[in-house]
């Protein structure tokens, strides 16, 4: 709905400016033209730095991603040429404790929040051969 109502003042916007340059001889529309380009310029100009000064402030409060406790073995890995093979795990000296105090939520709402991790994460972006990962071991 907004939209509709945007487009149509922007569109009456440009068919008043074409009407108002149509009415004056070319040198006088060339000078508006020149002044409203320079006034379109600092208004650019201005929402570009206050954009700017926002996503810095923004990046720098919203605390990004939080992780509480990691028990196990994690392996990331964005590209590989080639194949891929992860052994078995280490021994993990037990799962994480309890009554630690797990990572907070971001108050902003931002981020990523993890109390407690364990076992064995793998994350892998791109493998271009193939990928073997051995078993944790035996189950009973």
């Amino acid at each position: 709905m907004w939209w509709a109502v945007g487009g149509l003042l922007v569109g009456g916007g440009l068919i008043g400016l074409g009407v108002f340059f149509h009415s004056v001889k070319l040198e006088n529309a060339d000078r508006w033209a020149s002044v409203i380009g320079v006034f379109v310029g600092l208004v650019s100009l201005t929402l570009l730095a206050v954009e700017f000064v926002g996503a810095r402030r923004g990046s720098a409060t919203s605390a990004g991603q939080r992780v509480g406790e990691v028990a196990g073995d994690n392996y990331q890995f964005g590209s590989v040429t080639g194949g891929l093979r992860i052994g078995p795990p280490r021994a993990v000296p037990g799962p994480p404790q309890e009554g630690g105090s797990p990572a907070q939520a971001p108050e902003d709402g931002g981020g990523q929040s993890a109390g407690r991790v364990g076992g064995r994460n793998v994350q892998a972006g791109s493998v271009d051969g193939g990928v073997e990962i051995e078993p944790e071991g035996p189950t009973a």
